[in-house]
């Protein structure tokens, strides 16, 4: 009888280690994912600085600035973001979302250009799945064809949207 108190005993505590254990496994995996979220995070001074450039390529197409003076910023959001080290959870959530604006500010630029070469071809260009196929953050749910002036449209909105969630982790 005392074997099976012992016994008995053994496996209540290893029931009350596994438990523990996987609470302390859970809590690690939600301060984790939710560090920005918490207040445990914030964005380093490289994040700050690359999510405002990549917001200056915004404000020059709001500005219309014109082709050269977007292709500049762009080029410098790009090699800023490219720069960025990764230092915490907030600067991980900053780079992705740069990085999905970069690819749709990318594929805007590249449509302009194939129309101010006038190679724009409604029936290649025009397609949503063509950018969707060079570009993985590039998402476009409208059926084509597209003229130019929509496809920039819709590239402009879908790089937007990453851009004020990237701000949005750096202002926390």
């Amino acid at each position: 009888m005392r074997q099976q108190t012992s016994h008995n005993n053994r496996n209540r505590t290893l029931l009350i280690v596994g438990g523990v254990i996987a609470v302390l496994l859970s809590c690690g995996v939600a301060l984790s994912n939710y560090s920005v979220e918490l207040g445990l995070s914030h964005a380093s001074c490289g994040a700050i600085r690359a999510a405002a450039i990549t917001a200056e390529v915004e404000s020059d197409l709001e500005a219309e600035e014109g082709f050269f003076t977007f292709s500049e910023t762009l080029r410098t959001a790009l090699v800023a973001t490219r720069k960025l080290a990764v230092n915490n959870p907030a600067d991980g959530r900053v780079q992705a979302e740069l990085g999905k604006a970069l690819d749709c500010y990318s594929a805007l630029r590249q449509s302009w250009q194939t129309e101010l070469e006038g190679a724009w071809d409604p029936a290649v260009h025009g397609d949503p799945a063509y950018w969707r196929l060079f570009h993985r953050a590039v998402e476009l749910d409208s059926a084509g064809p597209l003229d130019p002036a929509e496809m920039r449209e819709l590239l402009r909105g879908e790089a937007r949207t990453h851009v004020e969630e990237a701000l949005r982790v750096v202002e926390r």
